[in-house]
């Protein structure tokens, strides 16, 4: 066993669980599989965990055999360790998990384990949690962490 430390080891670890289950369970469809491609707090990712994770979600997506799987994350880990408000008072954690699920669904993300105190909505563009997340995709090693700093200030 080894640790999925790449989007192609995450991508090559839900084919294979998939394929376990289709020979396990007779007449397994991919719709009744749920898989967790893992997400990390994006406050202290100075290794590229959010943009593994965006790019496994992107193979997984793409892959004919995987059609129909679902794919959910515990959507609060994204924010774990971040201070509820920004530097002006305005809410952090829901706009950047809102940011989250923006880029995500495309990627077929359907489920999350969510908070029912956070009204979560798709965000425009020119919102500035998406624009921290979109930037820190490209960034990398503590840059990405000073990103997500300036987003908070």
């Amino acid at each position: 066993m080894m640790l999925n430390r790449t989007a192609d080891h995450i991508h090559a670890t839900a084919k294979s669980m998939v394929n376990i289950a289709r020979r396990r369970i007779p007449r397994m469809t991919n719709d009744r599989v749920i898989l967790d491609p893992g997400i990390m707090p994006i406050g202290s990712d100075s290794k590229g965990d959010f943009r593994r994770l965006m790019d496994a979600m992107a193979l997984i997506h793409q892959d004919k055999e995987l059609a129909g799987v679902n794919m959910s994350v515990g959507l609060s880990n994204f924010t774990a360790m971040l201070p509820s408000k920004r530097g002006d008072g305005s809410p952090v954690k829901g706009p950047l998990e809102s940011a989250f699920l923006t880029m995500a669904v495309p990627l077929g993300l359907n489920t999350i384990i969510g908070s029912t105190k956070r009204q979560y909505a798709f965000v425009t563009d020119e919102n500035p949690a998406l624009q921290c997340l979109k930037d820190v995709l490209k960034l990398e090693g503590v840059e990405a962490v000073m990103r997500v700093m300036l987003y908070l200030s």
